[in-house]
Protein backbone atom coordinates (compact mmCIF):
# COMPACT_ATOMS: atom_id res chain seq x y z
CA UNK A 1 0.00 0.00 0.00
CA UNK A 2 1.11 3.31 -1.09
CA UNK A 3 0.30 6.17 1.34
CA UNK A 4 0.56 9.77 0.10
CA UNK A 5 1.32 13.08 2.11
CA UNK A 6 -1.82 14.18 3.05
CA UNK A 7 -2.83 10.19 4.05
CA UNK A 8 -3.88 9.87 7.98
CA UNK A 9 -4.37 6.08 9.22
CA UNK A 10 -6.31 5.58 12.37
CA UNK A 11 -5.28 2.67 14.20
CA UNK A 12 -8.02 1.22 16.68
CA UNK A 13 -8.04 -1.71 19.66
CA UNK A 14 -10.95 -3.47 20.26
CA UNK A 15 -11.57 -3.35 24.00
CA UNK A 16 -13.55 -6.23 25.81
CA UNK A 17 -15.49 -6.40 28.66
CA UNK A 18 -18.09 -3.45 28.37
CA UNK A 19 -15.76 -0.90 27.60
CA UNK A 20 -17.70 2.58 26.91
CA UNK A 21 -15.74 5.58 26.13
CA UNK A 22 -18.62 8.02 27.59
CA UNK A 23 -17.85 6.96 30.57
CA UNK A 24 -14.14 8.48 30.51
CA UNK A 25 -12.94 12.37 30.20
CA UNK A 26 -10.16 13.87 29.05
CA UNK A 27 -9.28 17.46 29.75
CA UNK A 28 -6.07 19.50 29.26
CA UNK A 29 -4.64 21.29 32.57
CA UNK A 30 -1.88 23.75 33.44
CA UNK A 31 0.14 23.74 36.26
CA UNK A 32 3.02 25.74 37.29
CA UNK A 33 6.44 25.03 38.16
CA UNK A 34 9.05 26.59 40.44
CA UNK A 35 10.34 29.60 38.24
CA UNK A 36 6.93 30.29 37.47
CA UNK A 37 6.49 28.81 33.98
CA UNK A 38 3.06 27.15 32.89
CA UNK A 39 3.18 23.76 31.34
CA UNK A 40 0.92 21.82 29.84
CA UNK A 41 -0.72 18.21 31.83
CA UNK A 42 -2.93 15.99 29.95
CA UNK A 43 -5.26 14.00 32.45
CA UNK A 44 -8.14 10.83 31.86
CA UNK A 45 -10.16 9.83 34.83
CA UNK A 46 -13.57 7.64 34.74
CA UNK A 47 -16.31 10.52 35.54
CA UNK A 48 -18.57 8.27 37.36
CA UNK A 49 -15.53 7.50 39.90
CA UNK A 50 -13.37 10.87 40.35
CA UNK A 51 -13.47 14.58 41.43
CA UNK A 52 -10.93 16.91 40.77
CA UNK A 53 -10.64 18.17 44.26
CA UNK A 54 -7.53 16.29 45.23
CA UNK A 55 -8.93 13.55 47.27
CA UNK A 56 -8.09 10.09 44.40
CA UNK A 57 -4.93 8.85 43.68
CA UNK A 58 -3.04 10.22 40.68
CA UNK A 59 -0.69 8.16 38.58
CA UNK A 60 1.31 10.79 37.06
CA UNK A 61 4.23 10.05 34.03
CA UNK A 62 6.95 12.80 32.78
CA UNK A 63 9.74 12.60 30.44
CA UNK A 64 11.88 15.20 29.09
CA UNK A 65 15.20 13.89 27.29
CA UNK A 66 16.03 14.37 24.17
CA UNK A 67 13.30 16.93 23.29
CA UNK A 68 11.20 13.88 23.05
CA UNK A 69 7.69 15.37 22.87
CA UNK A 70 4.93 12.49 24.68
CA UNK A 71 1.73 13.32 22.98
CA UNK A 72 -1.59 12.79 25.06
CA UNK A 73 -2.61 8.81 24.67
CA UNK A 74 -3.84 6.49 27.17
CA UNK A 75 -3.20 2.51 26.05
CA UNK A 76 -6.25 -0.26 26.90
CA UNK A 77 -3.49 -1.55 30.61
CA UNK A 78 -3.72 1.61 32.11
CA UNK A 79 -8.11 0.94 32.22
CA UNK A 80 -7.94 -0.74 35.13
CA UNK A 81 -6.49 1.84 37.26
CA UNK A 82 -8.65 4.52 35.76
CA UNK A 83 -12.17 2.18 36.78
CA UNK A 84 -10.61 1.88 40.64
CA UNK A 85 -10.43 5.39 40.49
CA UNK A 86 -7.27 6.96 39.67
CA UNK A 87 -6.28 9.81 37.32
CA UNK A 88 -3.97 9.00 34.60
CA UNK A 89 -1.72 12.70 33.98
CA UNK A 90 0.86 13.27 31.64
CA UNK A 91 3.35 16.24 32.10
CA UNK A 92 4.49 18.08 29.10
CA UNK A 93 7.31 19.18 30.14
CA UNK A 94 9.88 21.52 28.77
CA UNK A 95 12.89 18.86 28.12
CA UNK A 96 10.28 17.36 25.93
CA UNK A 97 10.61 20.25 23.37
CA UNK A 98 7.24 21.70 23.73
CA UNK A 99 7.74 24.09 26.22
CA UNK A 100 12.20 24.56 26.22
CA UNK A 101 14.82 22.43 27.33
CA UNK A 102 15.04 22.61 30.90
CA UNK A 103 14.44 18.80 32.10
CA UNK A 104 15.41 15.07 31.31
CA UNK A 105 13.85 12.02 31.28
CA UNK A 106 15.15 9.70 34.53
CA UNK A 107 16.83 12.93 35.62
CA UNK A 108 13.39 14.12 36.24
CA UNK A 109 12.35 11.38 38.70
CA UNK A 110 15.31 11.16 40.34
CA UNK A 111 14.91 14.83 41.05
CA UNK A 112 12.04 15.32 41.93
CA UNK A 113 12.37 12.42 44.80
CA UNK A 114 15.26 14.49 46.29
CA UNK A 115 13.45 17.92 46.15
CA UNK A 116 9.59 17.13 47.16
CA UNK A 117 9.62 13.52 48.44
CA UNK A 118 6.66 14.21 50.09
CA UNK A 119 4.17 14.92 47.11
CA UNK A 120 4.02 11.23 46.11
CA UNK A 121 3.00 7.57 47.79
CA UNK A 122 5.57 5.60 45.35
CA UNK A 123 7.81 6.99 42.39
CA UNK A 124 9.39 4.57 39.43
CA UNK A 125 12.31 5.51 37.47
CA UNK A 126 14.09 4.27 34.83
CA UNK A 127 17.45 5.10 34.45
CA UNK A 128 18.00 8.22 36.38
CA UNK A 129 20.92 9.88 35.41
CA UNK A 130 23.46 13.03 35.38
CA UNK A 131 22.79 15.23 32.06
CA UNK A 132 25.72 17.37 31.27
CA UNK A 133 29.79 17.82 30.26
CA UNK A 134 31.05 17.53 34.15
CA UNK A 135 34.40 18.33 32.46
CA UNK A 136 33.21 22.30 32.43
CA UNK A 137 33.62 23.81 35.64
CA UNK A 138 29.96 25.88 34.82
CA UNK A 139 28.04 22.57 34.15
CA UNK A 140 29.80 20.68 36.70
CA UNK A 141 28.50 23.03 39.04
CA UNK A 142 25.18 23.08 37.86
CA UNK A 143 24.64 19.99 37.10
CA UNK A 144 25.30 18.91 40.60
CA UNK A 145 22.91 21.50 42.12
CA UNK A 146 20.32 18.99 41.10
CA UNK A 147 22.23 15.53 40.07
CA UNK A 148 19.61 13.17 41.73
CA UNK A 149 23.18 10.81 43.05
CA UNK A 150 24.95 14.10 44.59
CA UNK A 151 21.58 15.44 46.25
CA UNK A 152 20.54 12.49 48.22
CA UNK A 153 19.91 13.65 51.98
CA UNK A 154 18.82 11.72 55.52
CA UNK A 155 15.28 12.39 54.57
CA UNK A 156 11.59 10.29 54.11
CA UNK A 157 11.34 8.84 50.40
CA UNK A 158 8.25 7.62 49.18
CA UNK A 159 8.51 3.75 47.99
CA UNK A 160 11.07 3.62 45.02
CA UNK A 161 11.64 1.55 42.00
CA UNK A 162 14.73 1.68 40.15
CA UNK A 163 15.41 -0.15 36.89
CA UNK A 164 18.50 -0.33 34.94
CA UNK A 165 20.25 -2.41 32.01
CA UNK A 166 23.74 -3.59 32.35
CA UNK A 167 24.11 -3.51 28.07
CA UNK A 168 22.45 0.24 28.53
CA UNK A 169 25.11 2.36 26.10
CA UNK A 170 23.23 5.05 27.02
CA UNK A 171 23.06 5.23 30.51
CA UNK A 172 25.35 3.00 32.48
CA UNK A 173 23.79 0.59 35.38
CA UNK A 174 26.33 2.12 37.57
CA UNK A 175 24.77 5.57 37.46
CA UNK A 176 21.21 4.68 38.88
CA UNK A 177 23.07 1.81 40.92
CA UNK A 178 24.99 4.78 43.05
CA UNK A 179 21.63 6.36 43.55
CA UNK A 180 20.27 3.28 45.02
CA UNK A 181 23.08 2.56 47.22
CA UNK A 182 23.32 5.94 48.64
CA UNK A 183 19.30 6.53 49.43
CA UNK A 184 19.63 2.67 50.91
CA UNK A 185 22.50 4.68 53.18
CA UNK A 186 20.67 8.00 54.07
CA UNK A 187 16.96 7.78 53.70
CA UNK A 188 15.33 7.55 57.33
CA UNK A 189 12.35 5.75 56.31
CA UNK A 190 11.38 1.98 56.05
CA UNK A 191 9.36 2.42 52.55
CA UNK A 192 10.39 -0.16 49.77
CA UNK A 193 13.50 0.74 47.73
CA UNK A 194 13.65 -1.82 44.89
CA UNK A 195 16.70 -1.65 42.30
CA UNK A 196 15.74 -3.95 39.44
CA UNK A 197 19.17 -4.20 36.77
CA UNK A 198 18.03 -6.64 33.43
CA UNK A 199 21.00 -8.30 32.66
CA UNK A 200 20.12 -8.92 28.93
CA UNK A 201 19.01 -5.43 28.47
CA UNK A 202 19.83 -2.10 27.16
CA UNK A 203 18.26 1.28 27.11
CA UNK A 204 15.46 0.02 24.93
CA UNK A 205 16.32 -4.01 23.92
CA UNK A 206 18.96 -6.42 24.01
CA UNK A 207 21.20 -5.01 21.60
CA UNK A 208 21.88 -1.90 23.87
CA UNK A 209 20.29 0.55 22.15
Amino acid sequence: MCLSLSTVVHFFIQVLGGFDTSNYVTERKWATASDGTKFPVSIVYQKNLVKLDGSGPLLLYGYGSYEICIDPSCKASQLSLLDHGFIYAIAHIRGGGEMGRQCAGGLLIGAFLNMRPDLFKAASAGAPFEWGDPRKEEFYFYMKSYSPVDNVKAQYYPNILVTAGLNDSRVMYSEPAKFVAKLRDLKIDDNILFFKCELGTGHFSKSGR
